[in-house]
């Protein structure tokens, strides 16, 4: 009996050794098939720093070379913007052209993703941009990269629009007087040219009113130069600056609300 046990234990385990050999013989083309490659692309977005409604999305092959995969398509997917918006008008134009937005159930696309096929992009680091059809403030996990490539999926969460209009810019005014000093009180004068200039350029000029004022409205950030023009029988006392004009930092750290006031006081010869 114990020889009859002896014999079946050992034609077992050379059947299991047989069976090891065969398997770990091919053991490194089954790994290959079930590897993890979802470190092989990644992606990065950004909202156009020349156009605004502009948004550029970059899929980067990580790894290259042998056992590396191609791209077979990639999406993004604004997360604030449904495939109705899109279709809706909101979507202006993509480059390159795309595919579909959503559509395809075997690659298990969100309806609401806007789809690039190989085909519509040449190599395996494409960039595809996007232009909507105004300028949105940016949420920094507001759109989704998918990207297909092999048997895998991967998707990466990059900046995209929060479908809040951005707010418009900030801008600030210069404005003030022209006057002058009678013994009694000041006299705004009228009809004197005050000339904005910015690095050497005149941006605009303003005649003064009946009460000698003048303004600027509308300005961005930025330095600016105010200047008066002389008129024939008068002198300039104020400003005592060696071009007798204002030299103004705009938002204006001597207000409140970043507006800049100043005056121009002359003497009659």
């Amino acid at each position: 009996m114990l020889q009859h046990t002896a014999i079946r234990s050992g034609f077992l385990a050379a059947i299991i050794a047989v069976f090891s050999i065969v398997f770990f013989a091919s053991a490194p083309a089954f790994a290959d098939a079930v590897h993890d490659h979802s470190g092989d692309y990644t992606a990065s977005g950004s909202r156009n720093a020349t156009d605004g409604r502009a948004w550029d999305y970059n899929v980067t092959q990580v790894v290259s070379g042998r056992g590396s995969h191609n791209l077979r398509a990639a999406s993004v997917q604004l997360l604030c913007l449904s495939k109705a918006q899109l279709e809706g008008g909101a979507l202006i134009s993509t480059n390159p052209a795309f595919t579909s937005i959503g559509g395809l159930s075997k690659l298990n696309v969100s309806p609401d993703a806007i789809l690039w096929k190989r085909g519509a992009f040449f190599g395996n680091s494409p960039s595809l941009n996007i232009t909507l059809d105004q300028v949105y403030s940016v949420d920094p996990m507001g759109a989704l990269v998918t990207m297909w490539f092999d048997r895998s999926v991967i998707a990466v969460t990059v900046p995209g629009p929060t479908c809040q209009p951005e707010p418009p810019a900030q801008t600030y005014s210069i404005s003030g007087f022209v006057f002058s000093f009678d013994g009694t009180g000041f006299i705004g004068l009228a009809d004197w040219t005050i000339t904005l200039s910015s690095s050497g350029q005149t941006l605009a000029t303003s005649v003064t009113g009946s009460d000698g004022s003048y303004a600027f409205l509308g300005l961005s950030p930025g330095t600016y130069e105010v200047c008066e023009i002389q008129q024939p029988g008068w002198q300039q006392l104020e400003p005592t600056t060696e071009t007798g004009c204002h030299r103004i930092e705009l938002p204006d750290s001597r207000s409140n609300d970043g507006n800049a006031t100043r005056d121009f006081l002359n003497a009659q010869l």
